[in-house]
């Protein structure tokens, strides 16, 4: 098989494993069970108007193959909306705030880890010998 093909076939069978894994947090995330509008005993409730309106900027109001359909769309465009733990920031900006961050570790992790592995599978070439078995 040529590399190409190889690597053709490999996309064809990442995209439905990439779909089914969306299918699969979906539902997760919808089968919890909770719902955000119903506060726990003390709190005082949203006024109707406003949680009428909420439930319908989130699609909670929406059948689950629409609120599906967003969420596929917004993973696939990398809209991934505002974020629940910093007020008014999306989590686009704050994954664009971290990424270099995040890059820089991964490149001094793999400084160390790529020569090390690279020699300890060198070492376990010889079978029965005390770098094979370890």
């Amino acid at each position: 098989m040529s590399p190409g093909a190889f690597v053709l076939r490999r996309i064809l069978v990442a995209i439905p494993t990439l779909f089914l894994i969306m299918l699969a947090t979906f539902a997760l995330l919808r089968g919890t069970g909770g719902d955000p509008f119903i506060l726990p005993e003390g709190f005082a409730a949203l006024p109707p108007p406003v949680e009428r309106e909420l439930r319908a900027y989130y699609r909670f109001d929406e059948p689950w193959r629409v609120q599906f359909a967003q969420y596929a769309r917004n993973i696939v465009t990398f809209d991934f909306g505002p974020s629940l733990n910093r007020r008014r920031v999306s989590v686009d900006a704050v994954i664009e705030q971290s990424l270099p961050v995040t890059a820089q570790l991964v490149a001094l992790a793999s400084l160390v880890a790529i020569p090390i592995g690279f020699v300890l599978g060198l070492g376990a070439r010889r079978r029965r010998t005390p770098t094979d078995t370890g």
